[in-house]
């Protein structure tokens, strides 16, 4: 799978690259209906208007792991890697690590960052939007008119 996409950023027009493939370096694993798959490799690059290169490297599910907090950290595989849009001055992707079937739905979604100094952040979103659906209860109990409640 290749995905390449121009995107205005930080004055310029960046290109960015996600290139995801089989990672045959590892051992098979196995899923819970105990079939056979390898583990993915998710490759990004980031060129800059020039050409140049502003990042690059590979990722593999290890990469993501701490984010997970749950099986599929240990079982899963490396899913997704797309990326979602510019937001200020960093480029917002999104990751999935979960079940390797196909089929599946099941996955563990995450932010990742990359801003125009090159820092990488990475979160949660179901963690995150769990703790911020805790913050509304306590800053709003059973009161009106606090469902668009901002944080």
């Amino acid at each position: 799978f290749k995905y390449e996409k121009k995107v205005e950023w930080v004055g310029g027009i960046y290109t960015i690259t996600i290139r995801r493939y089989a990672d045959k370096d590892l051992e098979l694993s196995e899923d819970e209906d105990g079939r056979k798959y390898y583990d993915n490799k998710v490759q990004l690059t980031i060129k800059r208007p020039d050409g140049t290169t502003f990042y690059d490297r590979t990722f593999t599910k290890n990469d993501f792991k701490e984010f997970t907090n749950n099986d599929y950290g240990e079982h899963g595989s490396l899913v997704g890697f797309m990326f979602d849009h510019v937001e200020g001055d960093a480029l917002r992707f999104g990751v999935s690590v979960g079940s390797p079937d196909p089929n599946s739905d099941e996955y563990v979604p995450m932010n990742f960052f990359i801003d125009k100094s090159c820092h990488i952040r990475i979160s949660n979103v179901a963690i995150r939007r769990k703790l911020r659906n805790q913050r509304q209860k306590k800053r709003c109990p059973k009161r009106k008119g606090c469902k668009g409640a901002s944080f």
